[in-house]
């Protein structure tokens, strides 16, 4: 039960100190600004007022705000492109990595290297540009010479235009076009004859044909390259008639240069290109010792952005400026001694208001962290709610392991989380919390897989009675179960998550009890817990000696005459009290006995709830089963197919039922857990610090 007590804080100073005092406070990390007037905190009692606010101001720094993310884009973008330059490998637990940890002060380091590091970002950047620029007119003069290729033997440039009687037109035609119309060429009177002035199939006459002259010059990808000679008159029809024979026309010439000309030209341009390209990259190459300067500067940059943007928000005079926020209690003395240390400055600290939304730090111990994650996920605790994972811890971590149950399972978990929480020291505050999570769930499980026998499944019993001929008796195991063994007793396995479940709700209505007392609530302490649980001991206690009870466990139990008469007196107790007063508040006695009648139909959900449990049994005896399947596909293939299949399968069997163990767990903390008690929605708090996304400034207070 760890919800940090928050204190208000105010701060007034002069307006020279106002970018000083907010870096100091960045860099402290434990300050949450308001965004309020004054008069709603501390300023409003007379007492505590340090400043007449009559011509209240604000900074506007907007275009510096501005210029800062500019530059920290500038520097991200040179960033990008060394990183593309030489790819960094990352490791697959390169999120686990964290950030590099720096002690030095963040603005006087930034300050120091902005203009030349910002300098040296500019000066990849135009690099870039011209990298891309070669590139790109590299491609456009690759494209020309492979249009050009064909037309290597041609003599004349491409746009000849020497004859004013004649025109050139030169072009590629398909292959068999191209030989039809080559064979018209040598024999030009006979296809006059044939046609006499009629238009031929494909579009052209005799005496068209006849009054030009053609050569091929290449053949290449199923077309022809080929030159036309016509009159000039007729240019203008030939080209409309050849494009309907699927003409395409040649590239425009450049200048009085021949196609091999122009070629040899290219092919030098392209090499003069490339050698510039190698200067540009070995240049960019020879910047990526400043990449580090780089990280930090852009760093520096967007914490200054950020300093800024609550500038802008600061209520000022003409001398003076105003700041309110919260801060967590164990933390209001250092930050206030720290402040008087540097500033000249008013500083009152108090405790908030009753009824003020105040945000929400968790703090809890090394081991039960690790279940704040999967709280955070729910919600954080509203005002007057307990913390409660400490109490969740214990159960989440029990229910995981019923639910995986399998000692070598929970052991290579236990053991892979616990290299990585070693090996990785500084991985963020998130991914330390998940792993250790794991880490404890694979005690668990480990725990949980040797009081019920299982390792691996049942691997030790089958790969010994195939390979070794070692066969336990019949009903036995090599590895017998310390406790018993939920597949060969399945019901046994149920009545005790039925239990666990039932314990954990009635330690969930216990927590809402509790907080009832701590708010005086004491009204809604009977009606909401102690009713409840008369009800409910009542009917186990007609319950447990019951045939129901018996036909489901196999257990019979007589508890006697006053066991059941002290059932059934608990029972209507309970019953009563809720009908007749759980809805209390009612004016109407029809309206009060209706609101009763409604909760006491809720005894219907406990039992619902009690039963959602039974998933404990079933993941259970899914992990066990798959891999005892696992074992017996194994066993068939021999010992040679038995290891690739032992190892492919109960991997996956592994990755499977621990994302099912930790969707369930969650789901019966969410659900059945927390219904009883947690409505959770808090704020949670947001301290005005440094946020980086290279480095990690670490400084103690």
């Amino acid at each position: 039960m760890a919800v940090q007590k928050m204190k208000r804080i105010a701060v007034c100073a002069g307006k020279r100190d106002r970018k000083k005092m907010l870096e100091s406070l960045q860099r402290m990390g434990t300050v949450e600004l308001c965004r309020e007037e004054p008069g709603k905190g501390a300023v409003r009692k007379g007492e505590r007022a340090v400043q007449p606010w009559e011509e209240k101001t604000r900074t506007e720094v907007r275009e510096a705000i501005s210029r800062m993310e500019k530059q920290a884009e500038q520097l991200e973008r040179a960033l990008q492109i060394l990183r593309q330059m030489r790819p960094e490998k990352q490791s697959v637990f390169a999120a686990l990595e964290g950030k590099p940890i720096r002690t030095e002060d963040l603005y006087q380091k930034g300050e120091k290297n902005r203009e030349s590091v910002c300098q040296e970002a500019g000066n990849i950047l135009k690099l870039a540009r011209k990298t891309e620029a070669l590139e790109a007119e590299n491609e456009q003069i690759a494209k020309r010479i492979e249009r050009l290729k064909p037309w290597k033997s041609l003599k004349i440039p491409l746009d000849f235009s020497e004859s004013r009687r004649f025109a050139v037109i030169f072009g590629s035609l398909p292959g068999r076009e191209a030989e039809k119309y080559m064979a018209r060429m040598a024999k030009p009177t006979a296809n006059a004859g044939a046609v006499t002035g009629n238009q031929e199939k494909d579009g052209m006459t005799a005496e068209e044909v006849a009054e030009m002259a053609a050569e091929i010059f290449c053949r290449e990808g199923g077309r022809a390259y080929l030159g036309i000679l016509c009159e000039r008159r007729k240019e203008g029809m030939l080209r409309e008639r050849l494009k309907l024979l699927g003409f395409l026309e040649a590239p425009s010439g450049d200048g009085n240069r021949a196609p091999a000309e122009e070629i040899r030209d290219l092919e030098a341009s392209r090499r003069r290109n490339r050698d510039r390209l190698v200067a540009c990259r070995q240049e960019m190459e020879r910047m990526w010792e400043k990449k580090s300067q780089l990280e930090l500067t852009e760093d520096y940059y967007r914490v200054r952005a950020q300093k800024y943007r609550v500038l802008e928000q600061l209520l000022q005079s003409k001398s003076a400026f105003f700041l309110e926020g919260y801060v967590p209690e164990k933390e209001a003395g250092k930050v206030k001694r720290r402040i008087l240390e540097q500033f000249t400055a008013k500083v009152e600290v108090w405790d908030p208001d009753p009824g003020e939304p105040v945000p929400v730090l968790l703090k809890n111990g090394k081991i039960t962290e690790a279940v704040q994650g999967v709280l955070e996920a729910f919600g954080l605790p509203q005002k007057g709610e307990k913390d409660p994972t400490a109490v969740m811890w214990i159960f989440y971590v029990l229910f995981f392991g019923m639910m995986l149950a399998d000692a070598a399972y929970g052991f290579l978990t236990a053991v892979c989380c616990g290299i990585l929480l070693l090996r990785f020291s500084e991985m963020s505050d998130a991914w330390r919390r998940s792993v250790k999570l794991f880490f404890w769930c694979g005690i668990s499980t480990l725990i949980w897989g040797v009081l019920f026998g299982s390792y691996f499944g049942d691997a030790v019993d089958v790969a010994a009675g195939a390979f070794l001929g070692i066969v336990p008796p019949e009903g036995r195991s090599l590895l017998p179960a310390v406790w018993f063994a939920p597949i060969q007793d399945p019901m046994k396995m149920l009545l005790y998550a039925m239990l666990f479940g039932l314990i954990h709700l009635l330690t969930g209505l216990a927590i809402r009890g509790a907080c009832c007392l701590r708010e005086r609530r004491y009204g809604d302490f009977i009606c909401q817990t102690v009713l409840w649980y008369l009800l409910l001991a009542g009917l186990l206690l007609l319950l447990i000696p019951g045939e129901i009870f018996r036909s489901v466990t196999g257990i019979h139990l007589e508890l006697g005459p006053a066991a059941d008469a002290a059932g059934k007196i608990l029972a209507v107790t309970g019953a009563a009290g809720i009908l007749f007063f759980a809805g209390r508040q009612a004016k109407s006695t029809f309206l009060r006995l209706a609101l009763g009648a409604y909760e006491l139909y809720n005894i219907t959900g406990w039992l619902g709830d009690v039963l959602s449990y039974s998933r404990l049994l079933a993941l259970g005896l899914a992990t066990g089963v798959i891999a005892s399947v696992i074992n017996q596909m194994g066993v068939m293939l021999g010992p040679v197919g038995f290891v690739p299949v032992f190892l492919a399968g109960h991997l996956l069997n592994l990755a499977i039922n621990l994302l099912g163990a930790y969707v369930h767990t969650c789901r019966l903390q969410y659900v059945e857990f927390f219904g009883k008690f947690y409505e959770g929605g808090g704020r949670p708090f947001r301290p005005f610090a440094q946020e980086t996304k290279y480095v990690k400034i670490k400084e103690e207070l």
